[in-house]
């Protein structure tokens, strides 16, 4: 590493430490909202833990009223993607896999792929069981009160996802999954933003993706939208929200 290169090193003691420190304020930001954000990990799960919300939701993906899922097993609750998935033009992406030749391997294997950023039904025109999970996924983070259409099953979901009901062990679990993400870098980006707030002048990080974290921390500053900000700077929208909330985090203190 060059004496120029502009990072830090961080022990792993120190990387812990902060970690640590970074779940801890993640926990108390996350008692200040009424619903746990069901797009990250740990509530996700939690929302669709019931097997009747599980079938509902599964049954409202597929669409099928000729052979509904009538019951559910959960083997593995730890799947990947594991290929590249193109831009979608609209919220929902019916995927397989084909050959060279246009066709399909199997009718039996697909993926379903769903853009949330791209779905924008208000409520009065959610008609569909499909339609009601998605609305209640892309609104519970930042929702004062959600609607249960009626409907006891999703009201069941909707009260697992309320914070003054959620376990320690849930929101340490949300905490982590808010503040670490599947790659340091988007940790080491929010070391930044704690560096920065402290006038320190260390960068903090990797190189590969400093310009794209860099210009989404600008944009954030210059109080630009969220979606043009996943527009240029070629983030996700979740590791572009986590970096906003890590900046206002360390603005109020």
């Amino acid at each position: 590493m060059s004496e120029n290169s502009g990072i830090v090193p961080i022990s792993l003691a120190d990387r812990d430490l902060y970690r640590e420190q970074w779940v801890d304020k993640t926990v108390e930001e996350i008692k200040k909202h009424k619903y746990l954000n069901p797009l990250y990990d740990a509530a996700f799960k939690a929302f669709l833990s019931d097997e009747q919300a599980l079938k509902s939701f599964l049954n409202g993906v597929f669409k099928d009223d000729r052979n509904k899922i009538e019951s559910v097993v959960i083997k593995n609750s730890e799947i990947n993607m594991i290929f590249p998935v193109p831009k979608q033009k609209s919220y929902r992406g019916d995927w397989s896999v084909r050959n060279e030749k246009g066709l399909t391997l199997s009718d039996k294997v697909m993926y379903i792929v769903y853009d949330l950023t791209k779905f924008n039904k208000p409520y009065e025109e959610i008609r569909t069981a499909e339609d009601r999970w998605l609305y209640l996924l892309k609104h519970a983070g930042t929702a004062e009160s959600l609607p249960d259409f009626k409907d006891d099953i999703i009201a069941k979901a909707i009260n697992r996802l309320l914070v003054n009901r959620a376990s320690d062990k849930l929101l340490k679990e949300q905490a982590k999954d808010m503040v670490m993400t599947e790659e340091e870098l988007d940790y080491l980006a929010m070391l930044k933003v704690r560096a920065r707030s402290e006038g320190k002048a260390e960068g903090l990080v990797d190189g590969r993706n400093e310009r794209n974290v860099e210009m989404a921390l600008d944009m954030l500053a210059d109080n630009e939208p969220i979606e043009k900000i996943v527009k240029y700077s070629h983030l996700s929208m979740e590791k572009v929200l986590e970096l906003r909330n890590s900046q206002a985090m360390f603005s109020a203190k």
